[in-house]
């Protein structure tokens, strides 16, 4: 095939979310099994979700909005990573960002190869009209090669408990919810190509990159 990774994986919400999904599959069998129960009583799958990025409003709204409108159907189990550029300890990350403030810190970054990717690839920059600190990744390419590496050598053995610096419920997703920045879906897309990867941003998807760099995201992106 032709087509990339991010390609395959970076689908819209509602494809994601819709009849053609193997939980939404599951989710109707159950409603529609005579012996299934009723109302609160009902069991709800579960939908293992993984959250990553550097904006902690991104990553929380739209996880508080999946929680409060689908969680008659599903009972979401959220794995959020929030990263701050640069930071290489989780100490690190709650000092400098906002996700601190939320769940007593517990969506702050703290997954040992996010954190080595982070100090590897991700600097601090700004915007270049509104003049807003934001996250910088020099190099796209390899920050997306380097992280399918990452989580591709150890994803196939990696279990819960298994390293107290590993998040296995990274490994073990039902569905990646990426914000910003963008590149982020592109890095998610090549790690775990056969699972759904929503992407939500605020900001236009070359947000964060140099110049040199756009054309070739782009192209993957699409």
């Amino acid at each position: 095939s032709s087509t990339t990774p991010s390609d395959r994986a970076v689908r819209p919400i509602l494809e994601v979310l819709g009849p053609g999904s193997p939980w939404r599959f599951n989710v109707d069998a159950l409603l529609s099994s005579g012996s299934a129960p009723s109302g609160s009583e009902r069991e709800r799958p579960v939908v293992r979700v993984a959250a990553l990025g550097y904006h902690t409003s991104l990553v929380l709204e739209l996880v508080s909005l999946w929680t409060e409108y689908l969680g008659d159907d599903w009972r979401m189990e959220v794995a959020a990573h929030i990263l701050e550029p640069g930071a290489g300890t989780a100490a690190e990350v709650r000092k400098s960002s906002l996700c601190r403030d939320f769940l007593e810190g517990s969506v702050c970054a703290w997954d040992a190869r996010l954190l080595e990717l982070n100090v590897r690839h991700v600097g601090r920059g700004r915007l270049p009209l509104a003049n807003l600190p934001s996250p910088r990744i020099a190099d796209p390419e390899a920050f997306m090669s380097d992280f399918a590496e990452a989580f591709g050598r150890v994803s196939s053995s990696l279990t819960p408990g298994s390293s107290t610096s590993l998040d296995a419920r990274l490994d073990n997703a039902d569905l990646y919810l990426c914000t910003e920045p963008a590149v982020l879906c592109g890095a998610i897309g090549r790690a775990f190509p056969a699972t759904p990867t929503v992407g939500y941003f605020a900001n236009p998807l070359a947000s964060y990159l140099p110049a040199r760099a756009v054309a070739a995201w782009l192209t993957e992106f699409r």
